[in-house]
């Protein structure tokens, strides 16, 4: 296998290089002929019985042929699985990139980083768990990042290592299958929360814990706002049906900064000079002085002045005209069952982004922007049929990780229309959607 010669594998795979090689498992790099440069990982598992490999093939083929028919470009996919003799094939796209692990040791991040990372893959999340299709296995090993598509990308689902336990005669209890996806998705969102931290923090993931309770130290991630705090904290809760661990909600909750609440705070101390003694006393009478003084003041200027409307009137008088200004255009914001907020079920990377359009009929147009920066937008329009949307992009294609002037995209009804989040108010951008209509 170490020579330069190609083998076939199973007559439909050339080997490109050996990755693993064990008694009861081998992994290759290897290509299809007829595919120039179009690399996959193929995975084979030995099994004793050949019996043994078609009952791995009836278990696991229904969740294999969901996970084949998803192409999302942030997930492993899938291309191929099949039993061969003694052996159980697996066929995975090859994505070749840098670890996260590997990133991970080379410094901690800041909150923004870590908080743009998830905005990238919860999305991906929120769309595997619609379908009731857990990953199973995150972890900072198992992300990668690619970079000629700027983007992380999920890779080793846990179905491979469930087919090798199974061959190997490992059996485990499962809950209803209901129960089970629910908690398998739940725990998705867990492990990339803990690998968030991983990356925030710069520790390996098995160091956020105590040894004993098994509970995340917090005081293991300095630095992290109270406001997230809070929201890994809800993470790490148990959750109610009412309350339910979702991407969506974990999304809404991360991307929700509210303003730390105005207090003002007297010490004992001011307040015992102020009010206590005779001097307190004393303060007290030049204040309640000082606001009579201020209310005459303030009476005596009101009877002065004009009343409001009468300095409207004036004012109207002495001016000309007011020149008709067009109306804007009404600017439709997030609403639920048109468009998704961020615009991750365009696959594209405008993650975390902001979309902001008007609509008329089944046309779409729009700006796909950062809050932060609202004058760089990129622009798009939607024409939305009864199974379909075409989508052309242009201006700014950087912004959603594309080049060129234009681009065009095809996506199913069921895509484009998913409702994945609360509608989130204050991010229209008039200006942005004007300049696109234009």
């Amino acid at each position: 296998m170490h020579s330069v010669t190609k083998t076939k594998l199973s007559d439909r795979y050339e080997t490109v290089k050996p990755i693993v090689q064990q008694t009861d498992k081998q992994v290759y790099l290897v290509e299809v002929p007829q595919q120039y440069h179009k690399l996959y990982q193929l995975t084979r598992f030995f099994c004793q019985d050949p019996k043994t490999a078609q009952q791995a093939l009836q278990v696991f083929e229904l969740e294999l042929e969901r996970l084949k028919q998803r192409n999302e470009p942030q997930i492993q996919g899938i291309k191929d699985f099949f039993c061969r003799d003694q052996w159980f094939y697996l066929v995975q796209d090859y994505i070749e990139g840098e670890s996260y692990e590997r990133i991970r040791k080379k410094g901690k991040w800041n909150e923004y980083d870590t908080v743009a990372w998830l905005n990238q893959l919860l999305p991906v999340l929120s769309d595997l768990h619609r379908h009731n299709i857990s990953h199973r296995n995150i972890s900072p090993e198992n992300i990668i990042w690619v970079e000629q598509q700027e983007l992380p990308v999920l890779i080793n689902c846990g179905i491979g290592q469930e087919i090798e336990n199974y061959i190997k005669g490992v059996r485990e209890e499962k809950p209803a299958a209901n129960q089970q996806i629910s908690e398998q998705c739940a725990q998705d969102l867990r492990d990339l929360a803990v690998t968030a931290l991983a990356l925030f923090s710069g520790k390996d993931p098995k160091d956020l814990y105590n040894r004993n309770t098994k509970q995340l130290q917090w005081e293991q991630i300095p630095l992290l706002s109270d406001s997230r705090t809070k929201v890994f904290s809800w993470i790490f809760e148990e959750h109610s049906e009412q309350d339910s661990l979702t991407a969506d909600a974990i999304s809404q909750r991360l991307n929700t900064v509210l303003p730390p609440e105005m207090t003002v705070v007297v010490s004992s101390l001011i307040w015992k000079l102020f009010f206590g003694g005779i001097g307190g006393i004393f303060l007290l009478f030049l204040s309640n002085i000082g606001l009579v003084a201020l209310k005459n003041e303030i009476s005596s200027f009101a009877e002065k002045s004009p009343a409001p409307e009468q300095q409207l009137r004036t004012r109207r008088q002495n001016e000309s005209p007011a020149p008709q200004i067009q109306e804007e255009p009404e600017v439709e914001l997030y609403h639920r069952n048109l468009i998704p907020v961020g615009s991750f079920h365009f696959n594209e990377k405008a993650l975390g982004k902001n979309v902001s359009y008007v609509r008329e009929d089944n046309t779409m147009i729009g700006a796909v922007y950062n809050a932060e920066d609202p004058d760089t937008f990129t622009c798009f329009k939607a024409t939305i049929r009864p199974s379909n949307v075409d989508v052309k992009w242009w201006g700014n294609l950087w912004l959603i990780g594309k080049s060129g002037s234009t681009s065009n995209d095809y996506y199913t009804i069921s895509v484009f229309t998913a409702d994945n989040s609360t509608p989130k108010p204050g991010l229209d951008n008039s200006y942005a959607v004007r300049k696109c209509q234009n």
